[in-house]
């Protein structure tokens, strides 16, 4: 068992897994790049080869020199996504 097959979306407690962000598109059914939060600083990750996907193949975090970024404001989303971030909450 790899270390990264415990991970969790901090959002949703939803188990992760590892992939290239190629499957991680394919998954969500997007052809399209993948969106993130471009508003507030410091400014978000983007994508990155490696991501961690939702099981519910609804969102993803970017993995940065091996370290998967856990922080829902740094998850990568598809366009037809409304996401919202508050970063003025601690959590």
């Amino acid at each position: 068992m790899k270390t990264t097959d415990m991970l969790v979306c901090p959002e949703t407690k939803i188990p992760l897994r590892e992939c290239s962000l190629e499957e991680a598109k394919e998954a969500m059914c997007v052809d399209s790049p993948l969106r993130w939060r471009t508003e507030g600083f410091p400014n978000a990750v983007g994508p990155t080869a490696r991501v961690m996907l939702r099981e519910d193949s609804s969102g993803a975090y970017p993995i940065v020199d091996g370290v998967p970024l856990l922080l829902f404001p740094e998850m990568l989303f598809p366009k037809r996504s409304e996401k919202q971030f508050d970063l003025k909450n601690p959590m």
